[in-house]
């Protein structure tokens, strides 16, 4: 997208127009972000058990890229949505002050400046736990509708 930075992207579409042009800097290349590593991430957390390791991969893939030079809003992201304790604690350690920042708004991170992996892996499990519910219930009367809806329609025909 105009104006964002490619630190930024998260999953994205490249389109190539193959044609005649035999040299390669001379074919048209076009990139579509579909969705953003942090829209995306959010989009995970869901109750499939699948999504989880999916929701690691993908800090863990960005952490890695970007660990070197990070910006601020990379560095908030990673304290917030990182499900790998040695990253955690490797990024408590890195940066003490936005880390200090991010603690009202994610406790666990108490245990990253403890350097305490066994803690954060438990806190960060009962963390996965109260999302997995809290899904679970946003989606309850959804589904209950849906039912209703598909059973009104079957009386009906």
């Amino acid at each position: 997208m105009a104006g964002r930075n490619d630190q930024d992207a998260g999953v994205r579409f490249v389109y190539r127009v193959v044609g005649t042009e035999t040299d390669p800097r001379r074919r048209q290349r076009n990139v579509y972000e579909i969705l953003g590593i942090e829209d995306l991430v959010k989009a995970k957390k869901t109750q499939r058990d699948k999504d989880w390791p999916m929701i690691r991969r993908l800090v863990d893939a960005h952490y890695d890229e970007f660990r070197n030079s990070p910006n601020q809003e990379q560095i908030r992201f990673w304290l917030r949505e990182s499900r790998t304790p040695a990253v955690l604690i490797e990024i408590a350690r890195k940066f003490p002050q936005q880390l200090d920042e991010a603690r009202a708004t994610r406790p666990l991170l108490e245990a990253a400046a403890l350097s305490d992996e066994s803690a954060l892996e438990l806190r960060l499990a009962n963390e996965q736990a109260q999302i997995r519910a809290a899904d679970k219930t946003y989606w309850q009367p959804l589904i209950q509708e849906l039912h209703q809806l598909r059973e009104a329609k079957r009386r009906s025909t």
